[in-house]
């Protein structure tokens, strides 16, 4: 599912959350990030199934890595990228600002 970009914190029942457990309260939480990362149009696969592969809903077009990610996690990304034939790429920042490059 696409993730929802918004100023604003959306409005969580938690009460309800712990009485029905339908999952949906978790959903919006997970489904939300700030408006200042819009541009990244992000998905969002979730699953209850736990340490499974699941089928993509989508075709993945860029795997775009944070400029902190692990040597060891980036590697096993790269592996999987490997497989599926593209490849990801590594934000980099510019230099005397605080915005990114997202390389194309």
């Amino acid at each position: 599912m696409p993730v929802q970009y918004s100023s604003k914190y959306p409005v969580i029942d938690f009460g309800k959350m712990l009485l029905n457990r339908d999952g949906q309260t978790l959903n919006l939480m997970m489904r939300y990030k700030s408006d200042c990362w819009a541009y990244e149009k992000e998905w969002r696969v979730l699953t209850d199934h736990g340490d499974k592969q699941c089928e993509l809903v989508g075709k993945i077009s860029k795997v775009i890595f944070g400029l902190r990610t692990s040597c060891n996690f980036r590697n096993s990304i790269q592996n999987l990228c490997d497989a599926k034939k593209f490849g990801p790429c590594k934000q980099q920042k510019l230099r005397g600002s605080l915005k990114l490059s997202i390389p194309d």
